[in-house]
């Protein structure tokens, strides 16, 4: 295997995690968007929204997941951790993401409504910060996105579409 071919199948593995807790989510009733933070020795946190239980804007699975990973670290930054998150972070976790210093960030899909990758706004290539994350798009683009457009169809029909 080649290391491009080797990248993308990390990657894609990764992503498969954090498919698989917006897949729980949505089985909750949250919106389904996952995110897995991995450290270099192989640790790793893996969560989801909770904005529904929780009755909080603010439980977005980035936040939820760089909360977890810090209260493991012993200072403010997780500058050598990659975030593979199933839709493009909003300006509030793209923010965080920033704060936090995290060098790598993997975005299954856009969101072309509130995302800050460049979708929207570009909070994370933004120049004017001092920290910039290299990004990649499209890992697993397909199952993430139609993992959503599902849940909003269901919601639709539903008659609670938010």
């Amino acid at each position: 295997m080649n290391p491009l071919e080797a990248f993308f199948e990390e990657h894609s593995a990764w992503m498969e995690v954090a498919l698989e807790a917006a897949r729980r989510a949505m089985a909750r009733g949250e919106v389904p968007v996952g995110a897995v933070l991995v450290r270099p020795d192989g640790r790793f946190y893996v969560d989801a929204n909770a904005m529904e239980a929780s009755r909080s804007a603010l439980e977005h699975a980035e936040l939820r997941v760089l909360r977890r990973a810090l209260r493991s670290t012993p200072n403010r930054w997780l500058s050598e951790t990659t975030l593979y998150v199933t839709l493009e972070p909003c300006p509030m976790c793209a923010g965080a993401i920033l704060l936090a210093r995290i060098p790598l960030v993997v975005v299954a899909t856009p969101d072309p409504r509130s995302g800050a990758c460049g979708t929207v706004v570009s909070v994370l290539g933004n120049v004017a910060f001092n920290h910039r994350p290299v990004l990649v798009w499209g890992v697993r683009e397909a199952e993430a996105r139609q993992l959503l457009q599902d849940f909003f169809r269901r919601q639709r029909a539903a008659g609670t579409a938010r």
